[in-house]
């Protein structure tokens, strides 16, 4: 909190940003010589923010791709863990397991959830209540590559996508027939189990895993147990392919709940007895028809169910989810009167029910069709521009039905000034519509308005040499009708969903990666955040949850061939609790200021991986959740938290054999 007063009293943040570019330029190597070419580019990456393939230099947008190396060279040992070291991502495990967790992208803060869109293997996992995104659905061992787009994605996407996608893609096969297997073990009784096999024939891929992972938990009850399955399936003709994805997840786990600030033993658990399980099966299958080289016709099929069932406060809440969708899309590559057209239409269908005995069911029908192509006038300028038009439907039995037009546009820019380097500016109106459990009025009767956004980025990604990579991105999000729980607000249980009037939020995203030698990488990360509520009662204010400063810094060293050791640390700051609509406690509570540091030590060998890390090195009392709560028994509000682990330890072993 200190080092966040002086920086805003002295410098502010723009200033900042100016001396750490400043900073990264002088301990990059010296630039490359005119007559030595520069070896490095993003044309490397492939990424599917528009839904089909496309070079990441491309993007009107600020997008980072983590793949299987980076995975296999954290310390990470789930999902939520490797997203925590990404820039403009502001990540809360409640329990530290990685089971409850938001992750937040340009700072929603409570709704998160329903701001950030997470797809795997083009399958939407958000749910449409307020039960949140499971991360713990696909185990980092079936994990290709995970794709970060910062910046609205409604006219791709749709419903869920104001302030980002997260899109996942698993494995698909091998070049040759692997066995694996893996087994670690750590802290808390931690212990995973995962064995898979994948491999590929001339027109066939497939890939099949299965995990088993237990862990007693940092505190009192908070115990998870999680099995998963799954498999994925491709084949290609010439002129036709199909590809399907399906699995299924059995897990249970505790509910510890908040404790006091300051209670003595972090350990504690504020409720004893309480638990949830659940068990996720889903199906996704997409045949494919090549209607020539550069034209394709896609039909996308998803299901799911998901039966949960959870005990809290002496209350038993069932529920069964099931969840239906199908996406036709059409793509093609083709010149038009000179210039280099990436066309995509496609229809979404989205039909969701959930039964809850103890509640009415809730159903929700979301339509929509849209168009996107990207324009190359010329060579390294790329325009884009899309629209979608659709409809978002509600009904609640014995309750309110509704149903919502909405809409969305983006249009914007890239130009590849340089090899592996890109400017880049867009601006998109999105849309999100409210959950079905999400609804407003004292009485918890009403549906509420879609909100609608506006949102400006511009970037840059920039190629200092083939030693040095920076990326700078600004943005500004201003949101109407923003669905928001206003604790202050009558009801039958306190506080209401609401329509807040306006909200603002603008930020800087920084990033830089260096390799001066093979023995040693460097990288780096900033974001600064501010974000508003605007006009309404709490005019002028911070939303809360949200961090106004987070950076990350790490270092990995190659001692010798198949040995590396990875350091990274993580700062926040200026981070208020959720609840928090006066900031009467602002960041004066343990999760708004605090830095954490992680170590890892691995070996590889041929087909055999060691990996020794310790999690929090420096033992730091901190919580990345809290809530600025209300004890009904006194009147009095407290700071409620979710103590985060303190340091921890942990070992895994890899082998795979080739056949």
């Amino acid at each position: 909190m200190k080092l966040r007063r002086y920086l805003q009293a002295s410098i502010g943040p723009a200033t900042l940003c100016v001396l750490l570019f400043g900073n990264i330029l002088l301990l990059s190597p010296v630039a490359a010589s005119a007559d030595e070419p520069e070896t490095v580019d993003m044309s490397e990456m492939v990424v599917t923010a528009s839904r089909g393939e496309e070079d990441a230099a491309t993007v009107s947008a600020n997008v980072t791709v983590i793949d299987a190396d980076e995975i296999a060279a954290s310390s990470a040992i789930s999902v939520v863990d490797l997203l925590k070291d990404v820039a403009g991502l502001n990540v809360a495990d409640w329990t530290g397991t990685g089971r409850t967790a938001t992750i937040d992208i340009r700072g929603f803060g409570e709704t998160a959830d329903a701001n950030t869109l997470v797809v795997i293997d083009g399958r939407r996992i958000n749910t449409p209540d307020m039960s949140g995104v499971d991360w713990t659905t696909i185990p980092l061992d079936r994990i290709q590559r995970i794709e970060i787009i910062r910046g609205g994605g409604s006219v791709i996407y749709g419903n869920n996508a104001t302030g980002g996608v997260i899109n996942i893609i698993t494995q698909k096969g091998a070049e040759k027939h692997t066995a694996s297997a893996s087994t670690s073990m750590g802290s808390f009784d931690y212990f995973n189990q995962s064995a898979g096999i994948a491999g590929s024939t001339k027109r066939l891929t497939y890939s099949l895993q299965g995990t088993y992972m237990e862990t007693d938990g940092y505190r009192d009850n908070s115990d998870f147990r999680n099995k998963t399955a799954g498999i994925n399936l491709g084949y290609a003709e010439d002129f036709f392919g199909i590809d399907l994805s399906a699995g299924f997840k059995d897990d249970s786990y505790g509910l510890p709940g908040a404790i006091p600030e300051g209670t003595q033993r972090r350990k504690d658990a504020q409720m004893q007895e309480d638990f949830a399980e659940s068990r996720d099966q889903y199906i996704h299958v997409t045949p494919r028809l090549m209607l020539s080289n550069d034209a394709e016709l896609s039909w996308g099929v998803s299901a799911r169910k998901l039966a949960s069932e959870a005990e809290y406060w002496g209350f038993l809440d069932e529920s069964d989810l099931y969840d239906y969708g199908m996406s036709p899309q059409y793509n093609n590559r083709f010149d038009w009167i000179g210039m280099q057209h990436n066309l995509i239409v496609g229809f979404d269908y989205q039909y969701s029910n959930l039964n809850r005995p103890q509640y009415n069911d809730s159903k929700r029908l979301e339509t929509g069709i849209f168009f996107h192509d990207k324009v190359s006038p010329a060579e390294k300028h790329y325009f884009n521009f899309g629209f979608r038009g659709g409809r978002i439907s509600y009904h609640i039995d014995n309750g309110p039905e509704d149903s919502f037009r909405v809409h969305a546009a983006t249009v914007g820019y890239t130009f590849n000034y340089a090899p592996g380097s890109k400017a880049f500016a867009s601006v998109e109106n999105g849309y999100r519509g409210a959950l079905v459990d999400e609804l407003g009025g004292s009485d918890f009767n009403e549906i509420l308005d879609p909100q609608t956004s506006l949102h400006y980025q511009v970037g840059i990604a920039h190629q200092l040499n083939q030693y040095a990579k920076i990326g700078a991105t600004v943005f500004h999000i201003d949101t109407k009708d923003e669905i928001l729980f206003d604790p202050e607000k009558p009801s039958v249980f306190g506080g209401q969903n609401v329509n807040y009037e306006k909200t603002r939020r603008q930020g800087i995203e920084l990033d830089l990666a260096v390799n001066p030698f093979d023995q040693l990488r460097l990288f780096g990360n900033y974001t600064w955040m501010k974000n508003e509520l605007k006009k309404g009662a709490y005019d002028g204010n911070d939303i809360p949850g949200v961090a106004e400063h987070s950076a990350t810094a790490g270092a990995t060293v190659f001692p010798f061939a198949g040995l590396s050791f990875d350091m990274r640390a993580r700062w926040i700051d200026g981070k208020t609790m959720i609840s928090d609509w006066e900031n009467e406690i602002g960041d004066n509570w343990e999760g708004g200021d605090y830095i954490v540091a992680d170590v890892m030590l691995s070996y590889s060998w041929k087909l055999l991986g060691l990996h020794l890390g310790v999690n929090n090195v420096f033992n730091e009392k901190y919580s990345e959740y809290g809530v600025y709560s209300q004890d009904f028994s006194t009147g009095n509000y407290y700071n409620a938290i979710y103590p985060a682990p303190e340091r921890n330890y942990f070992g895994e072993i890899r082998l795979a054999y080739e056949f």
